[in-house]
């Protein structure tokens, strides 16, 4: 992300115990083309019923000399979301699948057992939402 790295906050809802929440470092890959790593972290839940804030969380890397504040609070400060993960969902970079110049990532829908492909994007509108539809058999 940059020489000066910032401790990565989550929401207080996916800490409490009673809620079955996991939250990953989906990985690190030029998720928008400007040749800076970036980070996507994937938050998502293994009971019922689904919250709002299961998501893949993406914050684009900074150039070297600009700086990060000390507390990064990711569901509030992310660059780009895509919502509607899957329950037990895996999100995993995989790097430039279509090759081009920009990272991918893909999402696993374990119920469905299916994969989908989320193509990186030069531009991202800022804080744009995408929901992935794992239903919709046509993409």
């Amino acid at each position: 992300m940059g020489p000066e790295q910032p401790s990565l906050l989550l929401p207080t809802t996916f800490l409490k115990s009673s809620q079955s929440h996991q939250a990953a470092l989906a990985g690190q890959g030029d998720y928008n083309g400007d040749g800076i790593n970036d980070i996507a972290i994937a938050v998502t839940r293994s009971d019922d019923p689904p919250q709002a804030n299961e998501s893949l969380y993406i914050v684009f890397g900074k150039k070297r000399g600009e700086s990060w504040p000390a507390e990064l609070d990711v569901a509030k400060s992310y660059d780009a979301i895509i919502t509607n993960l899957p329950k037990n969902s895996v999100v995993s970079g995989l790097g430039d699948v279509n090759s081009d110049g920009v990272d991918d990532f893909g999402i696993t829908d374990p119920a469905n057992r299916t994969v989908g492909l989320i193509l990186g994007r030069k531009n991202w509108t800022p804080q744009l939402v995408f929901g992935a539809d794992f239903t919709d058999p046509n993409g």
